[in-house]
């Protein structure tokens, strides 16, 4: 567990299998991890490590759900401006009939 941790920590991006292989390891013999008295000396500092190298993905992710919400309301409010244009656009009519007249106005 030491040279894992020491492989954790030297921050190469290299260390994918070894991640890979650490969740397995721990889904197949949780079980034995959870029995054995050496586990939480032995996973303390890995767990530790991981947690502290992960801090910045979960700020980062709560920076993109930020982002989101802003682009979303500006596409909602560039949507609603569409369809008011839609809405206010004028129509006039091309004739006016007065009551009590018997001639129409032409509008142009």
């Amino acid at each position: 567990m030491d040279r894992i941790t020491e492989r954790i920590d030297s921050g190469k991006r290299s260390n994918y299998y070894l991640f890979a292989w650490l969740n397995s390891l721990v889904k197949h013999h949780s079980a034995f991890l959870i029995k054995s008295p050496e586990t939480p000396s032995k996973i303390g500092p890995v767990i530790s490590l991981l947690q502290k190298r992960t801090l910045p993905v979960d700020q980062i992710h709560r920076l993109k759900g930020k982002i989101d919400m802003v682009l979303d309301v500006e596409n909602e409010v560039r949507r609603q401006k569409k369809n008011q244009r839609k809405l206010n656009i004028e129509h006039r009519p091309m004739v006016v009939y007065e009551e009590g007249k018997e001639t129409y106005k032409v509008l142009s």
